[in-house]
């Protein structure tokens, strides 16, 4: 047994009895889930990886600082944070009994409707928001700043560290990103210069953004999407959670709602205002979607993706590869 799962049995127990019957979940990238059932109850225990990669707050406090946010203000939303371990990155959550959202699926018109209710909900006191202590995960309100956060990004792609059979692949695919990048760059400088668009958002027009915000990080009860994930959580600029809320790939909203889901998520801006703004970041984020779906190519995070990949790290390269060219709204 690791020293992962000594802790999360025995934080298990402490919680839920020494009958406590303990399961993996599947997780992402930076995290393990829990399953947890005793003749006490239910819950499902999160467990972080260690790598935080520079961030100031840790995912953990993000996420918990915005679970106990939105369980005040959209509790039907969101479940319940129960218990936090104070030695290990650990919280304890009530557990969501509902279906994940398939990946490729479309989503329908009133699941969206709810996700932005959800949205508006967490937003709707604005001196609270003014107030919230942790600013998101890359939640720059500064245009400037996405650029030299992309650029970073591109800097650190290379094949060199990779298995060779992909080593041609990709530098192609990481060239074609960088030409992407440059252009998407070329037209954010020149809205800036020309005054379409301000570089840096006022920090008054900051809303609280639930981080990697979508359909990915949700499951369906009842009729209604209960939203999780909340590592990346905090005050943002909106236009970036817009432009995300879209540009996720894994269950991709359709481009259709563009125009009414960004208005109804207007709330310390003019709803044209966030529009321009959505849209000019969008062509930028597009591109560090891009990256993220690259990160293996960055060498300082192949290691973690090589121990979870194993013998399929070829395939999922190939897979990832495959992947760097698609058109969105924002082209």
């Amino acid at each position: 047994m690791s020293v992962i799962d000594s802790a999360v049995h025995e934080w298990a127990r402490d919680l839920l009895g020494s009958e406590v019957k303990v399961s993996p979940l599947s997780g992402g990238a930076n995290n393990h889930l829990f399953s947890c059932r005793s003749p006490e109850g239910e819950l499902v225990i999160k467990r972080y990886r260690e790598q935080n990669f520079g961030a100031e707050v840790s995912r953990r406090q993000a996420e918990i600082t915005f679970l106990k946010h939105a369980f005040q203000t959209a509790p039907e939303f969101v479940p319940k944070l129960l218990a936090a371990h104070d030695s290990y990155e650990m919280i304890a959550i009530s557990r969501i009994n509902g279906d994940a959202y398939p990946a490729g699926a479309s989503v329908i018109d009133s699941d969206v409707e709810a996700a932005i209710r959800f949205y508006r909900q967490v937003n709707e006191d604005k001196e609270l928001i003014a107030r919230y202590p942790i600013a998101a995960r890359e939640g720059y309100l500064a245009i400037s700043e996405h650029l030299a956060h992309i650029d970073q990004r591109l800097v650190a792609l290379s094949a060199d560290h990779v298995p060779a059979d992909t080593r041609r692949a990709a530098r192609t695919a990481i060239d074609a990103v960088k030409r992407r990048f440059d252009v998407a760059k070329e037209a954010s400088l020149r809205s800036i210069a020309t005054g379409e668009v301000t570089d840096q958002l006022p920090p008054e027009n900051a809303q609280l953004s639930p981080g990697d915000f979508g359909f990915h990080n949700a499951l369906r009860r009842g009729g209604t999407p209960v939203f999780i994930d909340f590592e990346y959580a905090g005050s943002d600029d909106p236009a970036k959670t817009a432009a995300d809320f879209f540009l996720q790939p894994k269950v991709p909203i359709s481009s259709a709602l563009f125009e009414e889901v960004v208005a109804a998520m207007a709330i310390s801006l003019p709803v044209g205002a966030l529009k321009t703004r959505s849209r000019l970041l969008g062509r930028l984020l597009s591109v560090k979607w891009l990256t993220i779906i690259l990160a293996p190519f960055d060498e300082a995070r192949y290691s973690s993706f090589g121990a979870r990949y194993g013998a399929e790290v070829s395939a999922e390269l190939s897979r990832r590869l495959s992947l760097v060219s698609p058109q969105t709204l924002f082209e």
